[in-house]
């Protein structure tokens, strides 16, 4: 589900901020577990599979892009997905420029300690913290 229609889905069933917030937590961890999956499976060699991967990262980046329509109440979830979105971007340049071997050295190299690690864990704990408001 695409991240504007989980906040808003999530309005219309009446929940509060802490929970848009961890459900935006949690889609976006999802989001980057599928997106390493895609990674795993794409032979960057292959210009079709490389520029599939390189559309996917985009859709991702779209959906982020739209939380800067969020009240200013999410300012740190906006704030965090601004990095992601530098990241992913810098990523997809990456790939379409054949900057890696293959999938493996690009997840290693780039996807899993800039965008996996990096923010994966900071979502996580953000999660912890606005679970530790109630």
């Amino acid at each position: 589900m695409s991240l504007p229609k989980l906040v808003l889905e999530a309005r219309r069933k009446g929940a509060d901020h802490k929970e848009i917030l961890i459900k935006i937590c949690q889609e976006i961890i999802g989001d980057l577990r599928r997106l390493e999956n895609i990674l795993m499976e794409t032979n960057l060699w292959k210009k079709e599979q490389r520029d599939e991967l390189v559309r996917t990262i985009g859709s991702f980046i779209d959906d982020l892009r739209e939380l800067k329509n969020l009240p200013s109440n999410y300012k740190s979830m906006i704030n965090r997905s601004s990095l992601l979105i530098h990241n992913l971007t810098a990523f997809a340049q990456r790939i379409n420029r054949t900057g890696f071997k293959n999938s493996k050295e690009a997840f290693d190299k780039f996807y899993k300690p800039y965008i996996l690690d990096a923010f994966e864990e900071e979502l996580e704990e953000l999660i912890d913290q606005v679970k530790m408001l109630d």
